[in-house]
């Protein structure tokens, strides 16, 4: 017998969430759907989890979002974990905010969500921010409401929102590879290339090239270079730097390779970008794509 539930039995609108520890299972609540988004964090022990036909065991770490209309199924024994469901409302709201309603599309029309798991210190907090929400008092609602969407933005924009932007939800980045995409962007690695992610990460060339395609679309050279354009792009337009010092900012070997780099991917040279940015508020963007990671 499938069990529905709905967001008006389950969820204070006064604060838009539903905060639970779980510490066992009753089987006769599943399967279950149910109209509100919620995630799942695995705090102990082994989570069975099946979404749909997809079945998942589920770790300390694993953060699994259920959305409205996912039929599931929790079994196990011997584990724990937190529940914290918010109405629609609050995540139409966040996409509204971000100005990106196509991610929101793209996150109700996914056949699967894969789960994220989280380490050692990232996972200790975001425990942390969730019990957070209990220990406010009941009576404060707008305190609850305000902390509830400081946590969603957090979660969405850091494990969600890339891989909807870049359609690859299905295939998400694998956590040792953002973890060193972030490295390379914020440590001076811009100017190194695959063997920067062999040292980092101990994986092979191939097995690298191989996820860069599989999660981007494209080989880990030309998303790179599209890392590389996006920094010079804003030093373009926030900085004062001159055009040679941006190349070398940006990780390009020569001030030639940027500039054939950037008149190959927007059909001008920076400055002439430049100008007609300003000329037309940056509506320049819309003539090609580019996105991060």
């Amino acid at each position: 017998m499938l069990h529905v539930i709905n967001n008006v039995r389950l969820i204070d609108a006064r604060t838009e969430a539903h905060y639970r520890i779980h510490t066992q299972i009753d089987s006769s609540q599943y399967p279950q759907v149910h109209d509100f988004y919620e995630f799942v964090l695995v705090t102990s022990g082994t989570l069975t989890l099946q979404i749909g036909e997809r079945r998942y065991a589920l770790q300390p770490g694993n953060l699994v979002l259920i959305r409205p209309g996912d039929i599931h199924t929790k079994s196990g024994k011997e584990s724990a974990h937190i529940n914290l469901a918010f109405p629609t409302t609050a995540i139409d709201a966040l996409f509204e905010y971000l100005c990106n309603e196509q991610a929101l599309e793209h996150l109700r029309d996914l056949a699967y969500i894969s789960p994220v798991l989280l380490k050692g210190p990232e996972f200790l907090a975001l425990q942390e921010r969730m019990r957070l929400l209990n220990a406010i008092p009941a009576g404060e609602h707008e305190r609850i409401k305000a902390t509830l969407r400081s946590l969603l933005f957090e979660v969405i924009t850091r494990y969600y929102l890339p891989p909807l932007s870049t359609g690859q939800a299905e295939e998400a980045v694998p956590r040792w590879l953002s973890d060193a995409l972030v490295k390379w962007q914020t440590e001076g690695g811009r100017n190194q290339g695959l063997e920067y992610f062999c040292e980092n990460t101990g994986y092979s060339k191939e097995h690298i090239c191989r996820t860069f395609k599989c999660c981007f679309g494209m080989t880990s050279t030309e998303y790179l270079n599209r890392q590389r354009l996006n920094w010079a792009i804003n030093l373009l337009l926030h900085s004062d730097y001159s055009v040679t010092d941006i190349a070398y900012e940006s990780g390009f070997c020569s001030p030639s390779r940027f500039y054939h780099a950037f008149r190959e991917a927007y059909g001008m040279s920076p400055k002439q970008f430049y100008h007609e940015c300003m000329q037309t508020n940056c509506e320049v963007f819309g003539r090609k794509p580019y996105s991060s990671f």
